[in-house]
């Protein structure tokens, strides 16, 4: 399982108790960002963490490299910037292999 923030991976959490499923014994868990609870919570959820830090620098850089006058005169497609930033894999103990049953 694989979740798109914290509110659904806690919402999971809360679903496999529900359901008396343990993870990573019954099914893998992946969250995605991570907020410290990931990694205090029993073995730790392991989680795509996205390099925050990184995108806000580099926006506030874009940002700030543009002068507000230019800014007015070009059209939206001029002021666009691409920039790609890599997610990182944070294996904790909420995976486990495939048993392959």
């Amino acid at each position: 399982m694989t979740f798109g923030s914290a509110e659904l991976t806690l919402g999971a959490l809360q679903a496999l108790r529900a359901l008396k499923l343990e993870w990573p014994r019954d099914v893998s868990l992946i969250g995605y960002h991570d907020p410290a609870w990931f990694e205090l919570t029993g073995i730790g959820i392991t989680t795509v963490r996205l390099p925050v830090q990184e995108i806000a620098t580099t926006a506030t850089s874009v940002l700030l490299s543009r002068p507000s006058a230019r800014l007015a005169t070009q059209t939206a497609h001029e002021t666009r910037a691409n920039v790609e930033f890599s997610p990182a894999l944070v294996l904790r103990g909420s995976t486990a292999l495939y048993g392959g049953r």
